[in-house]
């Protein structure tokens, strides 16, 4: 996380929500994805819903981009099994 928090703090930095330097979308926006993305792998479900519901994927002008942001948000809300582990 210590590497999301510089991004995030970079990010903030920006004129803009999101920049457009060869096409990578880097800004306050992509980093709310890589937390959404990164929480999703830690095991962080509800957590990662709570920080989803603060991004706004649409103002990211790439629609994989987007499409990977709700696919780690809807695999963030599907329950655990009975063992912990992920469905």
């Amino acid at each position: 996380m210590t590497h999301l928090n510089e991004a995030a703090e970079a990010a903030n930095r920006l004129d803009t929500e999101v920049g457009t330097f060869v096409w990578m979308w880097f800004g306050r926006t992509n980093v709310g994805i890589w937390r959404v993305g990164v929480g999703l792998e830690l095991g962080d479900g509800p957590k990662v819903a709570e920080i989803a519901r603060n991004v706004d994927a649409r103002t990211v002008p790439s629609p994989a981009r987007q499409a990977n942001f709700y696919a780690d948000f809807g695999r963030s809300m599907l329950p655990t099994s009975r063992t912990g582990t992920r469905a």
